[in-house]
This record gives structure tokens, sequence and C-alpha cells, in this order.
């Protein structure tokens, strides 16, 4: 049985929000830590996913030229962070959800909040998806200025 109400959830999803859910588009049933990057006017929420496969990362790097900048580090030592093994956030893609499909998720007991990012990690993000030439313009409108 759900805890919070749709819109409890709704309020509930800031900026650097953590969550914790399977995806279909990641091809893999297990589930994945997914940070809150932001929500556009039209109600979509933008979210990036974490990696502990290092390996991946380097070979993303590599292949496609990415700058370092679009890969935010988050060690697992860090104990302010819900990650357990060293992750990485790739800044180059994010993922779109609707509330309701978040919602859905939430009540079927498939979503878990996990906290929120550290501002320092969330800052890195936020410049990472500036860096990237890989995210559209309109998406990153609608992030915070780098300060």
């Amino acid at each position: 049985m759900p805890i919070l109400s749709e819109n409890d959830l709704k309020v509930a999803l800031v900026n650097g929000s953590i969550l914790y859910f399977s995806c279909l588009e990641l091809n893999t049933p297990e589930p994945h830590y997914f940070v809150l990057v932001a929500v556009n006017d039209a109600g979509i929420y933008h979210l990036t996913c974490a990696t502990s496969q290092l390996a991946t990362i380097q070979r993303l790097i590599n292949k496609n030229k990415f700058p370092e900048a679009t890969f935010v580090w988050c060690p697992a030592s860090d104990n302010t962070t819900p990650f357990t093994l060293d992750s990485f956030l790739n800044c180059n893609e994010y993922f779109e959800f609707w509330l309701y499909e978040l919602w859905q998720l939430y009540q079927a007991g498939d979503l878990q909040l996990r906290g929120v990012l550290p501002d320092d990690y969330y800052h890195q993000v936020i410049h990472g998806y500036h860096t990237s030439d890989m995210i559209e313009e309109e998406v990153k409108e609608i992030l915070p200025p780098i300060n």
C-alpha cells in the first residue's frame, strides 16, 4: 500500500531526488538508481541514470569523445548518497517520465525514493548536462544555471 498520495509524490520529487526502479529502456529487469535533473513546463521529469560499470563509461568516453565532465563520479565511500558501489551519473542522456508513470511504479511498489543527491554532485550533473553536446538546447534551457 503506498504511503504517499500522487500529489505527495509530486511534492517529494525535487531536483536531485534519487529514485530506485527498473526501466525497460535499460533492457534489464534490474533496478537502477536515477536522479531527477529537472522538470519541464509540460510536467515531464528528466532523469539521469547511475551506473557502476566503469568499463562501460570508459568505452563511452573513448568511443564518443565525451568530455569527462559529462560523467559524475559518486564514490560508494560517500555515505551522503545511497550508492553501495562506486557509481557514475551519465550526463549525455536522459530518461523522460510523466508523473503518472512514476506514480504507477510507486503504487505497484516498484519505485523507491532514496533521498536527495548532495548539492555538490547535483551541481556537477547540471554542469555535465550543460557541457554535453548530446543534450538538446530545450532540455538545457530548463536546467538551473551553473553557479
